[in-house]
């Protein structure tokens, strides 16, 4: 069993990602998505779930902290 604290401590910069993920509904009935990176505070909005976690994916898969 591995040890648990109660503090996040990232190893790498470039191995550890926060966001903050919005979400709210158009008139339209269509779900939005924005996410903004803790870190850097760059801030992008997507038109559907699928989309915001394919660009958390890719960003997490190539260590790019955005």
């Amino acid at each position: 069993m591995q040890k648990m604290t109660n503090r996040l401590e990232p190893q790498k910069k470039s191995t550890y990602h926060t966001y903050v993920m919005r979400l709210w509904r158009e008139e339209s009935g269509e779900w939005r998505v924005a996410l903004q990176h803790v870190q850097t505070r760059n801030y992008y909005g997507f038109k559907d779930l699928a989309e915001a976690f394919a660009f958390v994916e890719s960003a997490c898969d190539k260590g790019d902290i955005r």
